[in-house]
């Protein structure tokens, strides 16, 4: 699950995923994303082993770009050749740029979430993305895996540095 990125309570230029210099085996599987630049960015050497399956972010002005290439399929031909990129929910995306079992919604409000407002970014059963995955589980994030894994790591999601009120004092 990945919010805000780029937004206020983080700042910076919003890429959610920068993938350089000929990176080998990433699989990026099963996320949420909220994130106000590209999902992907890349540059140098094409990357080998690329995989994006099974994600929800929006698309924004670019989605999936890298330096001196179209978006969408020019990037993932000349970065990521042969690459696995399907089951994606991009919200605002184009399905013309991007290879097919793919998800175009017109907005993330047409995703249907629980409550994204208030912060509920499960899939509603409503939702068209419901176990739309080819694993036959929810497109984004198992969030029942997720509360699962974060109960079985301490300090799981809490603040550590000096100045946490939880830290002790020297």
């Amino acid at each position: 699950m990945f919010e805000d990125v780029g937004g206020a309570r983080w700042g910076g230029g919003g890429t959610l995923f920068q993938i350089l210099g000929g990176a080998a085996d990433i699989a990026i599987e099963h996320n949420t994303a909220f994130q106000t630049g590209n999902i992907v960015t890349a540059d140098g050497d094409a990357h080998t082993g690329f995989v994006y399956r099974r994600n929800i972010a929006p698309h924004n002005a670019y989605g999936i770009i890298g330096s001196g290439t179209g978006m969408g399929n020019p990037t993932l031909e000349r970065y990521f050749p042969r690459a696995v990129v399907r089951e994606n929910v991009m919200a605002g995306g184009n399905a013309a740029h991007y290879p097919v079992v793919n998800f175009f919604p017109t907005s993330l409000d047409a995703v249907g979430f629980v409550d994204r407002a208030r912060g509920d970014s499960r899939l509603s059963n409503s939702s068209p993305y419901k176990r739309r995955g080819s694993d036959g589980k929810d497109v984004g994030v198992d969030f029942d895996a997720l509360a699962a894994a974060m109960a079985t790591t301490p300090h799981a999601g809490r603040p550590h540095s000096p100045r946490s009120p939880s830290a002790k004092a020297r």
